[in-house]
């Protein structure tokens, strides 16, 4: 017994020793100097040197040698302080993993004049880890890469922030981010803050995942007036599959607040072609503030929206979700837009489910711009292609107060017409709604369902942390919502804290520590009456709709523009 032990043990240490030997060797490290990055051969290894040598496996910038052997994993390492582009960083043609100090300790700069990381062709992985890059003219990440790994990543004041995008077929198979920052990048054209577009492999037998966690983009903006921009978080998957596969797209406490463009605003996310099974997951998601504004137009197959819109999917199970504040003010449009939380299926066996959601003071002004297409207004589904099938969402536990559309209260879209007639749009109640007008009580009729509360705005608090990574709308003492929503299968709010606190589970993102007031909201006040007495002209979108009907001539996407990625 001890002579196979001691076989075993020797086995396993010689498996050990050559897997460790061949890991080591397949894989060159650099660890690069601060300062200016000049590709000089001054005796230090600048990030420009660095990239060149791996992209050559060899040294080709002689004053910049690694520690092991050039292989499938190479890595820089920055070291703390500032490195300072004195020129566009060299073109990245093999796989790397550049990883910094953190977001506080290691920086690039591209000094206002200079772009960072690229890549034209695919490479297998990209991973950036630990550092902030800033002040970038262009992208300060512009990747086509299979497999990208994003961590502890601040891209800050740059002028397109990060792209992730290929083209023809190639492809992005999984993009994973976490604790990440996209914030204050400002562009002309394009897109600002984070985008990925998703594509499987030309054979649709790789399925796609796309992961953020602990993720803000936040205060960027698009300064094009004419549409077809994105600003905030968009990530498209346009594919032509005929053969099923999965997509996966997973947020878990993320936000994007303060952003402006004349396209998408927030977060956009268009789902792959009809043979793509796409489910997208939130919790603990925020929109604050966010704003369209001029000649709307859609991105990537994303309609101009404000807010959350979700398109061309399958399942969807939003919890936790804040919309508030968001505006769109359109001097024209050719195509649908809107705010709030927009879903839009891709048939009708579709699975929608939004519960515990908070979407108040949302607004949508001058719909009359509307040449074509739809302006969204409501909690609402519409049907496939012929008009002749419906998917219904479930709502559960919504908190929704002072929206409108162009000052008129719009929480709910009862019908729409698209010249065959008014057709009802059907939503099924979960039960535990609460809504400041009445424009939802033709389907949420469920006995916990309260519509028609007369100053339930008032009884919310201004968008804030309130101890949590993404903004919510606290609740005030004697709020109708305190205790007004039904059991739930999850135990954590927006913030993080138990359901519930009180008697019973709160309407909305937010679970607050007060117990239900005596005598809370109910139905038949008159209509609307907390919105324009509150702060008039607000808007929102809870729409889910057809992505069949979202791509038809009837509300014009097919005019909106795909995006192309390219170095500045």
């Amino acid at each position: 017994m001890k002579l196979k032990h001691a076989v075993a043990l020797f086995v396993l240490t010689v498996l050990g020793t050559i897997l460790f030997s061949s890991s080591s060797a397949s894989a060159a490290t650099f660890t690069v100097a601060t300062g200016n990055d000049e590709n000089t051969d001054n005796a230090s290894c600048a990030l420009s040197e660095a990239i060149e040598n791996i992209n050559n496996a060899a040294n080709t910038n002689t004053d910049c040698s690694p520690s092991g052997a050039y292989g499938t994993n190479d890595t820089i390492n920055l070291p703390s302080g500032t490195i300072t582009l004195t020129a566009n960083l060299p073109d990245i043609t093999e796989s790397l993993s550049v990883v910094g100090q953190g977001k506080a300790t290691s920086a690039i700069d591209g000094d206002g004049t200079y772009s960072g990381f690229y890549i034209e062709n695919l490479v297998d992985t990209l991973s950036l880890t630990g550092f902030t890059f800033q002040n970038a003219d262009g992208y300060a990440v512009a990747a086509c890469a299979a497999d990208v790994t994003l961590n502890q990543l601040l891209v800050d004041n740059s002028a397109y922030g990060a792209a992730f995008s290929c083209g023809g077929d190639i492809y992005t198979e999984r993009a994973t981010v976490t604790d990440s920052e996209f914030t204050n990048n400002e562009s002309a054209t394009g897109t600002a803050g984070l985008y990925i577009s998703a594509q499987t492999d030309p054979g649709c037998s790789a399925s796609l995942e796309i992961t953020l966690t602990r993720v803000k983009a936040n205060g960027n903006s698009v300064t094009e007036t004419t549409g077809g921009v994105a600003a905030g978080i968009l990530i498209s998957s346009d594919n032509d599959c005929t053969s099923p596969f999965v997509e996966t797209i997973t947020f878990e406490d993320v936000e994007a607040n303060g952003n402006s463009s004349s396209g998408e605003a927030g977060i956009g996310i268009w789902g792959g072609g009809e043979a793509v099974t796409t489910s997208v997951s939130f919790n603990r998601v925020s929109t604050v503030n966010n704003s369209i504004s001029g000649s709307l137009a859609g991105i990537d197959g994303v309609p101009a929206a404000a807010g959350i819109a979700i398109l061309n999917i399958l399942i969807a199970d939003l919890t936790n979700v804040t919309s508030s504040g968001n505006s769109a003010n359109a001097t024209s449009i050719s195509q649908s837009g809107g705010t709030g939380i927009t879903l839009a299926t891709i048939g009708s066996t579709a699975e929608l489910s939004i519960t515990n959601t908070t979407v108040t003071d949302n607004s949508f002004t001058n719909s009359s711009n509307v040449a074509s297409g739809l302006p969204f207004s409501g909690v609402s589904t519409l049907s496939t292609t012929d008009f002749s099938t419906f998917t219904p969402g479930t709502f559960t536990n919504i908190l929704a107060a002072n929206n409108t559309m162009d000052g008129t209260p719009s929480t709910c879209l009862e019908s729409i017409d698209f010249g065959g007639g008014p057709t009802e749009l059907p939503i099924t109640s979960g039960g535990g709604n609460v809504i400041g007008d009445g424009t939802c009580a033709f389907a949420l009729d469920d006995p916990t369902d309260q519509n028609n509360v007369a100053g339930l705005f008032a009884t919310l608090a201004a968008p804030a942390y309130n101890d949590g990574f993404v903004e919510t709308v606290a609740l005030l003492e004697g709020s109708p919502a305190v205790d007004a929503g039904v059991a739930v299968p999850f135990s954590l709010d927006a913030q993080q804290v138990s359901r519930s606190q009180g008697a019973g589970v709160d309407a909305g993102a937010y679970e607050s520590a007060f117990g239900a007031a005596s005598g809370g909201g109910s139905d038949g006040a008159a209509s609307g009456s907390d919105e324009l007495a509150e702060t008039g002209s607000q808007y929102v979108v809870l729409l889910l709709a057809s992505a069949a009907l979202l791509t038809s001539s009837a509300i014009g996407v097919g005019a909106q523009r795909k995006l192309q990625i390219r170095r500045r």
